[in-house]
């Protein structure tokens, strides 16, 4: 294997550090809209998801580096079958590159799995939250089937009360 193609593997696995790092602050980002979602504070949830995006976004900017990178190290290695994956990259490459390009596709894949899972736990915090809000409405009003005995269906007073002046506002 020529100069050339080694270089191609060194700079390969730089990349693909590079978008492990962003990997890792994607999963920090949503770790913190979790923890925000469950505190319940939303200047930190906006917070966390304009984080979440930045990162989403320079995952995608290396995406396209590493595929540029990859077609042309499946160009110089004759592999031009269309299917440039990790995997028949890793089988081409030097044992040195070979050991270090397998690392890197492990933690890619655990990152992969930790993101997957902490998108799961946060969509169902979302729904959970938004179910649990919707359950407290109800508490003062109904679902449109008539009013509650204190409150109309928009919220308003029905009529004014003299005990229960805790209750006593517009929703």
């Amino acid at each position: 294997m020529g100069n050339y193609a080694l270089t191609k593997f060194d700079d390969l696995c730089d990349t693909l550090n590079l978008e492990l790092q962003f990997y890792e602050e994607l999963i920090i980002a949503m770790k913190h809209k979790q923890n925000s979602i469950v505190q319940g504070n939303k200047e930190k949830i906006k917070e966390a998801i304009y984080q979440e995006r930045e990162a989403s976004q320079n995952i995608l900017k290396q995406m396209e580096v590493r595929n540029e990178l990859a077609r042309l190290i499946s160009t110089k290695t004759e592999s031009q079958n269309g299917k440039n994956t990790l995997l028949r990259l890793i089988q081409k490459a030097d044992e040195k590159s070979k050991i270090k390009l397998m690392e890197i596709r492990r933690k890619m894949h655990l990152s992969v799995i930790e993101i997957d899972k902490l998108n799961s736990e946060n969509k169902y915090l979302l729904s959970a939250s938004i179910v649990h809000v919707k359950d407290l409405v109800k508490v003062f009003l109904t679902a449109g089937e008539g009013s509650h005995f204190h409150y109309g269906i928009n919220g308003s007073m029905k009529n004014g009360q003299k005990d229960n002046r805790v209750l006593d506002f517009r929703i």
